[in-house]
């Protein structure tokens, strides 16, 4: 075994894809390089349907506009996950391809002075007090931290739970702008998506593992006016929901499907593998600046992912019933959330109460870590009765409305209130009905 080298590359980061290169991305802007290790599979072209909410995220790395050249905004979504109750609205999507999408990052993020070295094995790693120790062709390097990006795999991140469910058979085929760009089929025991980029539709068929790969339902192919001819067999994914036991062990850190991966029903992949390369980002930004920071610093992360993960499950348990095991998840002691971009509702696109003549707060505030102008600090949390937490909508600081409302005011003069800082009166009104909703603020008749 060669000497450990002299001069260290601060953070190593096991994997090439949409995580690795967004948190090598995330680190430079702190002026952290990281050394990339990426074996280098074929990763087959399909469409990724990527949800609105994640183009901030891109704005936040500083790739938005790169994004923006290699994807093209899809209009439409068709869902009939309740046959009797089919659904379709006029969504935006960014429609990718995932290959490319994950090559660009890479190279953006060796721009910015990340340095990839090839592999062809899994490297071993090992943790001292001091870092981390990573062994590959007979060499070893130490560095402060690790990050596993290796997706499903999670090659440093074992043991894994996992909750098994569906696989997923992907198909391609010809296709016409006239269809929506994401259409859902509840279809037997599983369910099947077609994403239209281009002329080129991407068709997944999720159902359970026994069943024979690589024969497409006439059924679909009828739903989804994709024809007779033409449909290929691209090849099969995992699509389990999986976590490992720690999000963060010591120094070694979990990112996108390697701390969670979601069932692709969801189409939070992306958006959550961006998220948790600007939360790491700001995680070892603490660290390094003080080593009294690292407890908190760990604390945020491990809630950030312990967060979505329950949400992910308590969705998936509303769409798939007994069909989905939520036990594991529900019986261990739960640990909930501190962080924006993780607490970011949805405001409802219309007002889902009667306006109450007066309102104050009534929530529970309590001290938890956050993320800060790109640090963790401990600050202050609204507490919610499902054990959440929340801080900031659209931007806005719901504290303020613990000082607005903590005695009963008029409804229309909050609404005023909240408009004199500059959020508009149909946004305020969304907010507050939200508010209630969530116990947040209490109705006084």
């Amino acid at each position: 075994m060669n000497s450990l080298k002299q001069k260290r590359v601060e953070v190593v980061i096991l994997g090439g894809g949409v995580a690795a290169s967004a948190t090598a991305i995330a680190l430079s802007a702190s002026g952290i390089h990281a050394l990339l290790l990426v074996r280098r599979d074929r990763t087959p072209a399909m469409a990724e349907a990527i949800p609105t909410t994640a183009i901030p995220l891109f704005h936040a790395l500083g790739v938005g506009n790169l994004v923006a050249q290699i994807a093209t905004v899809g209009r439409g979504l068709e869902n009939r996950w309740d046959p009797a109750d089919s659904i379709r609205r006029d969504d935006h999507f960014l429609l990718v391809d995932r290959a490319a999408l994950a090559a660009t990052l890479l190279r953006e993020a060796q721009l910015r002075g990340a340095v990839v070295e090839n592999i062809s094995t899994a490297p071993a790693i090992s943790q001292t007090c001091q870092g981390v120790i990573v062994t590959a062709m007979h060499k070893s390097r130490e560095f402060d931290y690790a990050i596993d990006a290796t997706g499903r795999a999670a090659v440093w991140s074992r043991p894994v739970q996992r909750i098994w469910h569906l696989v997923a058979d992907i198909f391609e085929a010809s296709s016409t702008d006239q269809v929506p760009a994401l259409a859902l089929r509840r279809y037997g025991m599983g369910w099947a998506y077609r994403i239209r980029l281009a002329n080129v539709a991407t068709i997944g068929v999720l159902r359970p593992r026994q069943q024979r790969q690589g024969v497409f339902p006439q059924q679909l192919a009828d739903d989804f006016q994709l024809g007779n001819a033409g449909i290929r067999w691209k090849g099969r994914r995992a699509a389990f929901v999986q976590w490992p036991r720690r999000a963060v062990e010591q120094r070694l850190w979990a990112v996108g499907d390697a701390a969670l991966a979601h069932d692709p029903l969801s189409g939070q992949g992306v958006r959550f593998a961006l998220s948790c390369a600007i939360a790491i980002a700001a995680a070892i930004r603490t660290w390094r600046r003080s080593m009294a920071d690292a407890p908190l610093a760990t604390q945020f992360y491990e809630e950030f992912v312990a967060t979505e993960r329950d949400r992910h499950c308590a969705l998936l348990q509303t769409l798939y019933g007994s069909q989905f095991d939520f036990t594991a998840v529900r019986n261990r002691a739960a640990i909930k959330p501190s962080e924006e971009e993780t607490l970011y509702p949805q405001l409802p696109p219309r007002a889902p109460m009667k306006e109450p003549q007066a309102i104050r707060f009534n929530a529970k505030v309590e001290g938890a870590p956050l993320q800060i102008d790109g640090f963790i600090e401990r600050g202050e949390v609204i507490r919610l009765p499902d054990g959440g937490a929340v801080r900031w909508i659209g931007g806005f600081d719901l504290i303020r409305l613990r000082d607005m409302a903590r005695h009963p005011i008029p409804f229309p003069q909050l609404i005023e209130r909240l408009s004199t800082e500059g959020v508009e009166v149909a946004r305020s009104r969304a907010l507050l009905h939200w508010c209630c909703a969530k116990g947040i603020l209490t109705s006084e008749l």
